[in-house]
């Protein structure tokens, strides 16, 4: 059921966009497409192989690259808050400086083509698939490590914005031990 209905919405975007032969759309178009849960999403092939017409699969592939690039885009935006203000927050205290930094490679390099541009059924499709990998890929990665950065986060908030001497000593404890545990 829920296949028909991501079939029909992805079918009713295409046609509502330029009916052109451009793979241009419209905002209606992007901000419908944003309404799908990245789980459907991610699904991508079992709704192209209903597409009737080739044309119609390269702009689904296309818009499909383009929004989960921008999902990328958030999950990383996300994840990096807490690595500037961990940053911030050591060179703040003069705590020792972990020099955290997401050894990930940027979008702006993976993506060296515009979206602007028109690209061919195959370009589509393999842009889709290597967007898909990079987002399961980003997902792994972060839920390894951010349980760690939060508690590291917190900790440090903590010590930050202690106000008394009981509460910092409190804090710096709570600071040691977490260092601790994320170092094991």
């Amino acid at each position: 059921m829920t296949k028909y209905f991501v079939l029909y919405l992805f079918s009713f975007l295409i046609a509502n966009s330029n009916s052109e032969q451009s793979l241009q759309f419209d905002q209606s178009t992007i901000q419908k497409i944003r309404e799908i849960s990245t789980e459907k999403l991610l699904k991508y092939e079992q709704i192209a192989l209903a597409l009737p017409s080739e044309f119609e699969q390269t702009r689904f592939y296309y818009i499909v690259a383009y929004e989960i690039e921008r999902r990328i885009k958030k999950i990383d935006k996300s994840f990096n808050h807490y690595v500037i203000k961990i940053n911030e927050y050591e060179h703040e205290l003069n705590l020792y400086k972990h020099n955290i930094k997401i050894g990930l490679p940027s979008l702006h390099l993976i993506f060296e083509q515009n979206y602007s541009s028109i690209e061919n059924y195959h370009q589509s499709k393999k842009k889709a698939k290597f967007a898909a990998s990079i987002y399961k890929e980003r997902i792994i990665y972060y839920s390894n490590y951010f349980n760690d950065y939060k508690k590291y986060y917190n900790a440090l908030k903590k010590l930050y914005y202690s106000t008394d001497v009981d509460e910092f000593n409190q804090s710096l404890k709570y600071y040691y031990l977490t260092v601790k545990n994320i170092n094991k």
